[in-house]
């Protein structure tokens, strides 16, 4: 009886290690070995929501350059959650899904606000390693085509 018990706590002392210490270490962007477009753009808006431009970038084509995308990450906080964003009080950002625009995708996300709200569209195409981000905009018109 003794040694199943101390077999079962062995058992579960190496399950719980191995589980937390590589959950613990990675971000869910890490995580995501192989993502579709609609798992892509709900990274994204996360990172986005947290200015986790790190996170950001591992969605990113590696072929963008890294200084423009960095800035374009800081730049889309500062516009929606940030502290110059013009629109008041954030309320929500509803993901208005995936279009399909030949070989690419765009998503949309509208981010409504206490005076408004702003629409972005993140661009992407399919590489060896998944879908990643190439272009993201700000475009009203995308969330009155939604």
């Amino acid at each position: 009886m003794v040694r199943i018990c101390f077999f079962v706590l062995v058992v579960a002392t190496l399950l719980n290690g191995c589980g937390s210490a590589a959950s613990s270490q990675q971000t869910p962007v890490e995580q995501q070995v192989s993502q579709t477009p609609a798992e892509l753009h709900t990274l994204w808006i996360a990172a986005v929501q947290t200015n986790d431009s790190s996170s950001a970038m591992k969605l990113v084509a590696p072929d963008v350059p890294a200084a423009p995308a960095q800035s374009s990450v800081a730049e889309m906080y500062e516009n929606t959650l940030g502290k110059t964003r013009s629109f008041g009080q954030f309320s929500e950002v509803r993901d208005l899904g995936v279009r399909n625009s030949g070989v690419q995708r765009q998503a949309i996300s509208e981010w409504i606000f206490a005076k408004g709200k702003l629409c972005y569209v993140l661009e992407m195409r399919e590489t060896e390693d998944g879908w990643k981000a190439f272009n993201w905009t700000r475009d009203p018109d995308s969330c009155l085509s939604s």
